[in-house]
């Protein structure tokens, strides 16, 4: 039953995820790939590929972050807060990235 539970939750995080991808392809005509980058992030032994164990473990930190109160479930409430967090550092992300291409400088400094 937890595997069940577990591999439902896991599949749910990856439809979750899934969203940011319009986001991400809107910035490959930039040059830019922010989801593979986002996820190559998981690459711990930097080889340049993800193996089955590092997505997992991205997945799992993806799941800790989700659940506020740490009871072992993200409920609605967890999900819509989460999706709220995420969209508003990828707006923000992509302004940044639009600014720079506009300007050809880093607006940060």
């Amino acid at each position: 039953m937890k595997t069940q539970l577990l591999t439902a939750a896991l599949f749910g995080l990856l439809v979750a995820t899934a969203s940011p991808a319009a986001f991400a392809d809107h910035h490959k005509e930039h040059g830019k790939d922010m989801k593979a980058d986002h996820h190559m992030k998981a690459d711990k032994d930097g080889d340049g590929a993800l193996s089955y164990d590092e997505f997992i473990n991205m997945k799992k930190e993806r799941f800790d972050e989700m659940d506020a109160n740490k009871d072992g479930k993200i409920s609605k409430e967890e999900m819509r807060e989460a999706h709220k967090k995420y969209r508003k550092k990828f707006k923000k992300t992509g302004q940044k990235l639009c600014d720079k291409d506009k300007k050809g400088a880093d607006t940060d400094k």
